[in-house]
């Protein structure tokens, strides 16, 4: 009832008293990851490793060195693999 009462006084000052109908959407947080397993995947897939600002896009505003390390070393060991698949054609 008051926010009805709002508008028509909004309306009667000479201003579009429906705009005060809009609802703001309210943002919801992100998902956290939980499961170290898939935050180096989720590292590898974005090269998290090598920038803080990657790392704030996928959420996650604090990581462990180890999940950031273990990154590294899956990124080394793919890029070996597609090395010596190269190597073998």
């Amino acid at each position: 009832m008051r926010k009805l009462q709002i508008t028509n006084e909004v309306t009667l000052l000479g201003f579009r008293g429906g705009v005060l109908d809009l609802e703001v959407e309210i943002a919801q947080p992100p998902k956290a990851i939980e499961e170290e397993s898939e935050l180096v995947d989720e590292i590898l897939q974005t090269n998290g490793m090598t920038s803080t600002g990657r790392l704030f896009k996928i959420s996650v505003l604090i990581v462990n060195a180890a999940a950031v390390t273990r990154a590294g070393k899956k990124r080394i060991q793919l890029n070996e693999q597609k090395k010596a698949e190269m190597e073998k054609k």
